[in-house]
């Protein structure tokens, strides 16, 4: 018998499990050296790391909905897919916390 799971689609929901449990443990975090966006301007300010954390949280839950979703229907590129859409979010909540007041 031949395994019906396809590796990649098993690949992409586990890394989407991981995004997942990252993307709720920067949600309401303090600052700290291990979890969250991390910047020399987010770290000087407490209200500032807890936007832009808060921001970021969203932003890869969004991302990562979008992924699982592509995944399912492109599923030979789905890890590639999830890694790009996950440097987009990163990517955007760093520019987000420069322009948060």
């Amino acid at each position: 018998m031949k395994p019906t799971a396809n590796i990649n689609m098993i690949n992409a929901v586990a890394l989407s499990c991981m995004i997942i449990i990252i993307a709720l443990m920067t949600r309401n975090n303090k600052i700290n050296r291990y979890i969250g966006i991390r910047t020399t301007r987010i770290i000087s300010s407490d209200k500032i790391w807890k936007k832009t954390n808060a921001f970021a949280s969203n932003l890869l839950l969004a991302v990562d909905g979008i992924g699982l979703i592509l995944a399912v229907f492109l599923s030979n590129m789905s890890v590639v897919i999830i890694i790009v859409l996950l440097l987009m979010a990163v990517v955007g909540s760093i520019v987000y916390s420069y322009y948060v007041k």
